[in-house]
């Protein structure tokens, strides 16, 4: 879908970058085996939440790409394949874990962490921390 030769091997990747408390770049995208990532594809991804309420956020998110950028056909095809994944994937997964952790704070749910968990439990600690400075100012 990339426009990745099909008869090449390449690696892929998925790159996130979080500027706290709540701006994320997610950069997908190929290179060829062993190349430089500037050599690649990138499909850059931004999140953008805004907290609504203690319990509801707003979640904006757009992307673009460096290459193909004018097939209109591969933009749709992007475009749908963003919203299935958000709508089908994160969205539901997000509401669940709203649902399910409330106003409780995370760590007193004594949650089971999985190694892959660590920025996300790093992400909150920060988030914590500037909160507890900014109320200490």
């Amino acid at each position: 879908m990339l426009g990745y030769p099909s008869d090449q091997r390449g690696d892929h990747r998925n790159f996130m970058r979080w500027s706290s408390p709540s701006l994320l770049l997610l950069d997908v995208g190929m290179t060829g085996v062993g190349r430089p990532v500037e050599e690649g594809l990138s499909i850059p991804t931004s999140h953008l939440l805004t907290p609504e309420t203690d319990c509801t956020t707003h979640y904006f998110w757009a992307m673009s790409r460096d290459f193909r950028q004018e097939d209109v056909a591969l933009s749709e095809q992007l475009l749908r394949v963003g919203v299935a994944v958000f709508d089908d994937e994160d969205k539901p997964v997000i509401e669940a874990q709203q649902r399910m952790i409330d106003n409780s704070e995370l760590m007193s749910l004594n949650p089971v962490l999985l190694q892959t968990d660590g920025p996300a439990v790093r992400a909150r600690r920060v988030v914590e921390a500037r909160l507890q400075a900014e109320q200490a100012s």
